[in-house]
């Protein structure tokens, strides 16, 4: 036999993740320390409360977005205020000038009475008038149009860190993790292999937080050092025994083994992910139990020991 340790947990299970507003990169937030958590083992029901993440890092980034928004809020209300007083004011030069217009009209019309030369003189003053009508009308809406896209402009800033605001805001009343449905709590593990608690940074690329596995099919997830992986085949039949049921012992197969080694702390080689399926569960097993597992390589008969 090939001799490995691991623990039991169930094959199919629901993930606990963070909430995808929490994961949200916007945020500029990309870890979070878990504040208080239930125990690991603890039977919950759905919407059970099972851990709190620290909200100050969300307080303070949404804090500053408000007064970088109050700023911005000031600019608007400028830029609308200087809009309204510099186009009533275009307006008022158009009136003025439509009035001028006017009145070079009457003296246009009275003007057939006088010589050719004061009718031409007449003439050409109207339409003088005209062009700068015209041309005052041209720049009051040009200045219309250049006031209505710098009004947008900070508009659209506004609106922005409004939504930005309204995302922290979402992300703050997300931070309570509840269950999806009824189980038993189980926290994920960090890099290090070690179990999520009070304390425990969570980044949002590994957003898991915590299992609630279905032991109606349980398995053992257990690491075999490289001298030992070419020994083990998928199907091998495994002893299992579990050090809270010292009274029991179960039998599985090996259903997976990686392709890839990888580091591990507790050994000073490259290991593999081996796990094991048990062949049938027990009301007695639960989630997180150690198992110790002999892999059996060979069977011998009636051959001296």
């Amino acid at each position: 036999v090939v001799n490995c340790k691991g623990e039991v947990r169930g094959e199919k299970y629901t993930d606990i993740n963070l909430p995808d507003i929490i994961c949200d990169e916007e945020l500029h937030i990309y870890q979070y320390k878990l504040a208080d958590v239930i125990l690991e083992g603890k039977a919950v029901k759905k919407g059970d409360y099972i851990a709190k993440l620290d909200d100050s890092q969300i307080m303070t980034n949404m804090r500053n977005f408000m007064q970088e928004k109050e700023k911005v809020d000031s600019d608007l209300r400028d830029a609308m205020l200087d809009s309204a007083v510099n186009l009533s004011q275009r307006r008022e030069a158009i009136n003025n000038a439509k009035l001028d217009l006017e009145y070079l009209k009457i003296d246009l019309e009275q003007s057939k009475y006088e010589s050719e030369a004061y009718q031409r003189k007449t003439q050409m003053n109207y339409q003088k008038a005209e062009i700068e009508v015209d041309k005052i009308t041209r720049n009051y809406l040009l200045e219309k149009n250049r006031q209505k896209l710098r009004v947008t402009r900070h508009k659209d800033r506004v609106a922005e860190y409004q939504v930005k605001i309204d995302k922290y805001q979402a992300a703050l009343n997300s931070t309570t993790i509840t269950t999806p449905e009824d189980g038993i709590v189980m926290f994920a593990k960090d890099r290090n292999g070690k179990a999520y608690g009070k304390d425990s940074q969570i980044d949002i690329w590994r957003p898991s937080v915590a299992t609630l596995p279905d032991m109606s099919v349980a398995i053992t997830e257990t690491f075999i050092r490289e001298i030992d992986i070419s020994k083990i085949e998928v199907n091998d039949s495994v002893r299992i025994t579990i050090d809270a049921l010292p009274d029991k012992i179960f039998w599985g197969k090996v259903i997976k083994i990686a392709n890839v080694g990888e580091d591990h702390k507790d050994f000073d080689m490259k290991v593999f992910r081996v796990v094991i399926r048990f062949e049938r569960s027990d009301k007695e097993m639960k989630p997180g139990m150690n198992a110790n597992s002999d892999i059996v390589i060979a069977s011998y008969q009636d051959k001296l020991l």
